[in-house]
């Protein structure tokens, strides 16, 4: 059971003590879904489900369709501008999203601490933008797909796993 005040969150399990203060609110466990009746508190849009609660922004343009996934994995090829470049070809063509210009990628190595050297890549959509960071130094890429336009998440991260050939792969979808 998980329990807010003034944004603040605390976990209790299920034989846990129960907070009886108006200030706090009960949310109960359920499947992820998004409720608007606590959607007041602190601006926050709450997300919840069975095990965990994640916090976002109040949704102040509910008429616009907005989804998002993030998408990140420890990659196992080697990595250069022109793969990044295809990728970002790729991506949406799988995705059935339509882009309005080339790729930009920009070589962030030299420019700052080792570790966070490589690339910044990013292609228009007609319907907003795909992102991508990557750290070869780390052998890990960052990929933010923002669209205005509704897609396949799951395809997504299958489709990004298996360009990259990635040992390990998160993903999530807000």
């Amino acid at each position: 059971m998980a329990y807010i005040n003034s944004g603040l969150v605390t976990q209790f399990g299920q034989s846990g003590r129960l907070l009886t203060s108006k200030s706090w609110v009960q949310i109960p466990p359920s499947p992820l879904l998004i409720d608007r009746r606590f959607s007041g508190i602190d601006g926050l849009l709450i997300l919840y489900s069975h095990h965990n609660i994640v916090f976002g922004m109040k949704d102040i343009a509910p008429q616009v369709f907005r989804q998002r996934l993030l998408v990140e994995c420890i990659y196992s090829i080697e990595i250069h501008e022109k793969s990044l470049e295809q990728f970002l070809i790729k991506l949406p063509k799988a995705l059935g999203l339509k882009v309005y210009s080339k790729p930009s990628i920009h070589v962030a190595t030299g420019r700052g601490k080792k570790i966070n050297s490589g690339y910044d890549a990013f292609v228009p959509l007609i319907s907003s933008e795909i992102y991508a960071g990557v750290w070869p130094e780390a052998k890990f890429i960052s990929v933010v797909i923002y669209s205005c336009s509704e897609f396949d998440a799951e395809h997504a991260v299958e489709f990004t796993k298996q360009f990259f050939a990635a040992t390990k792969v998160v993903y999530k979808k807000f």
